[in-house]
């Protein structure tokens, strides 16, 4: 096998692997999601996840209720986009009446996504009496 087709090979291979490898979302400190937020709240899961439709892809989003804002404004109703089309960046959220501390930025009027992927949306349990 000459050297021109043993590097082919390789870069085909490399191209392969490279295509169905994924990457690992690094946990950021509450300071630095606070400071790449555009929204920081408490928000109550209102729905659960639903199909809807974004600059013309197919998106999962959860209906939202901001309860307490800690920086900026939501509104006080808005879709929590938990489906980015990034399996690493899915927000493994909401279950419904649940309670979350959320980063937000804005993706397109009344839709957040989270900063920092999964890391972005906290539950926050209800305490017990």
């Amino acid at each position: 096998m000459g050297v021109r087709a043993i590097v082919l090979a390789m870069l085909s291979a490399m191209c392969l692997t490279s295509a169905a490898s994924s990457f690992n979302v690094t946990e950021r400190s509450m300071a630095e999601r606070y400071h790449l937020a555009d929204v920081v709240l408490v928000g109550q899961a209102l729905s659960a996840p639903t199909t809807i439709s974004l600059r013309g892809q197919i998106r999962r989003a959860v209906r939202m209720r901001s309860l307490y804002a800690l920086k900026g404004i939501a509104g006080t109703e808005f879709d929590l986009l938990i489906d980015s089309g990034f399996a690493e960046l899915r927000v493994q959220c909401c279950v419904l009446g649940g309670r979350y501390l959320l980063f937000l930025k804005q993706v397109d009027g009344e839709r957040f996504g989270t900063v920092n992927g999964r890391f972005g949306a906290l539950r926050l349990e209800p305490s017990e009496s």
